[in-house]
């Protein structure tokens, strides 16, 4: 615990109720920004989670690095925020595997220990920040911000020969233009961002849908069905997979580009 860099729990304690509103809002609309923190010291993992949360986050804990990469498997995330030393895998080997399964995923690393070799081989290992222990929660909550809005700034993502405009919400197919519908929209920018992740249909329906529960519905089956549609007409490279009993993958054939992220100018 580190009372001196610490100061908001009180705070974050009598706010907690409006941090959960923010957040369903945000489901609501489908568009629900998840971090997955890990971190093995329970006292920091609450205040950096209640904090997120004010902000309108929405957090998931974990307590070591191989539960980290289970959760990794079975949810979409949009940034990790792990601790350098951690139960059964280390900070940079969990960092390793996101860069190398999650190319487009950003992670924030955190360290009690101030040593400058370790803190550029995490930048260099992709880490989009290094924070040391103990720190201000706002000194993460600035560099989380700034993250996000460079992560929603990214203007054009792609998958084989499919063209995903951000800004615009226009797909493309080469030089034409693809018409889609707003869930179609934010279920291909799911599946661009995490190529080689499947997506469960319980996601689909939270994420993407705007439920907070399971119906029993189709909804998922036809939005998936008519976005396959659309690509097939089209004759793209790129097709949504079904993994029976989990859930759908975004595939490219064999002689397909892997999934990019143009920079922006």
């Amino acid at each position: 615990m580190y009372p001196s860099s610490f100061t908001l729990l009180s705070k974050v304690n009598q706010n907690l109720n409006c941090a959960f509103l923010g957040t369903w809002g945000e489901r609501i609309r489908g568009m629900p920004k998840r971090f997955l923190l890990v971190e093995d010291d329970s006292a920091i993992a609450r205040i950096v989670t209640d904090s997120l949360m004010l902000d309108g986050y929405s957090v998931d804990w974990e307590y070591d690095g191989l539960n980290a990469l289970k959760k990794l498997s079975t949810r979409h995330y949009d940034l990790v925020i792990t601790d350098l030393r951690l139960p059964s895998l280390s900070g940079f080997d969990l960092l390793k595997h996101i860069k190398s399964h999650y190319t487009n995923l950003p992670v924030i690393m955190l360290s009690a220990v101030a040593d400058l070799e370790e803190k550029l081989q995490g930048l260099k290992n992709g880490a989009e920040d290094y924070i040391c222990k103990p720190f201000s929660i706002g000194e993460l909550q600035i560099k989380v911000a700034k993250i996000m809005r460079s992560y929603e700034n990214t203007p054009v993502i792609s998958c084989g020969d499919l063209r995903l405009d951000r800004i615009k919400r226009v797909l493309t197919n080469q030089t034409e233009k693809i018409d889609i519908q707003e869930r179609e929209f934010h279920l291909l920018e799911t599946f661009f961002l995490n190529p080689d992740k499947v997506i469960s249909k319980e996601q689909i329906l939270r994420n993407i849908c705007g439920y907070n529960f399971v119906p029993s519905t189709n909804v998922v089956d036809v939005l998936i069905c008519r976005l396959r549609d659309k690509i097939a007409h089209k004759k793209s490279s790129v097709s949504i997979k079904t993994v029976r009993g989990i859930g759908y993958r975004i595939h490219t054939d064999p002689h397909g580009n892997d999934v990019q992220v143009s920079p922006s100018t």
